[in-house]
């Protein structure tokens, strides 16, 4: 498998038209030209280099990584879930309920000998369970396929299913660490693991638009977590 990964990457050999396979450092790729986010790394390389940079200094702080887990909710294609399985998290979950995203998940976890490695889950990460209208990442007009979100006027003809984290993990004592970018769902999200948050040692990188700021932070630290700092749109919290 390793060999035909390198291969594509090298060769791209009857890549469907648009798509491209890129070798990083850390996996090989198969990327979307009418995706923003892989237009962006196809020309520089990275996506959120810094963010990434500071997950993975997390990881090294903590003192053991036996038992951690990363949780890569809102994945997209699961750019931080493959790094955190390569830094060593015996346990990596993404959650991804864009149909089209999580093909392309798929693929990455297929180039990357990962499909027993990352655990996948079809949910919108939210405060309840069920389903929930949501805005597929085709219909993004810029080409974002990462914004694909939960519409809140429920104007979307389409609907995905939800979940509770807590219904889904009973972690204790744990070091967890999570990424978190559900397109201003995140408060939902994080009162839909409130259990986990606080019976685990939690490091948490949050998509924080600016607008949000104020109520994020309020709400977040009202759960035990401390904000530690804030990269671009992204703020970070732990409660150890």
């Amino acid at each position: 498998m390793r060999k035909i990964a390198d291969w594509l990457a090298s060769h791209n050999p009857r890549v469907p038209p648009g798509m491209h396979v890129m070798k990083l450092s850390y996996g090989t790729f198969l990327l979307d030209h009418s995706s923003l986010v892989d237009r962006y790394l196809i020309k520089h390389g990275s996506w959120e280099k810094r963010q990434l940079e500071r997950m993975t200094q997390a990881f090294r702080a903590a003192p053991t990584l036996d038992d951690a887990v990363f949780l890569d909710i809102g994945a997209y294609w699961g750019l931080y879930a493959i790094q955190a399985q390569k830094h060593g998290i015996p346990e990596v979950h993404v959650f991804e309920p864009d149909p089209k995203n999580r093909a392309q998940l798929y693929a990455q976890l297929f180039l990357n000998n990962l499909e027993t490695a990352i655990t996948v889950h079809p949910y919108a990460a939210y405060n309840r369970e069920g389903t929930i209208s949501f805005s597929r990442s085709n219909d993004i007009a810029n080409g974002n396929r990462g914004g694909a979100g939960i519409d809140r006027n429920e104007a979307a003809d389409f609907a995905v299913p939800c979940q509770k984290i807590d219904s889904l993990f009973d972690y204790k004592d744990k070091f967890v660490f999570c990424k978190l970018d559900v397109e201003s769902a995140e408060l939902e999200a994080l009162d839909g693991m409130k259990d986990l948050i606080a019976n685990n040692k939690v490091f948490l990188q949050v998509e924080t638009f600016p607008k949000n700021i104020a109520a994020y932070r309020e709400h977040i630290q009202s759960l035990g977590l401390r904000f530690l700092e804030r990269i671009e749109i992204d703020d970070y919290y732990q409660n150890y």
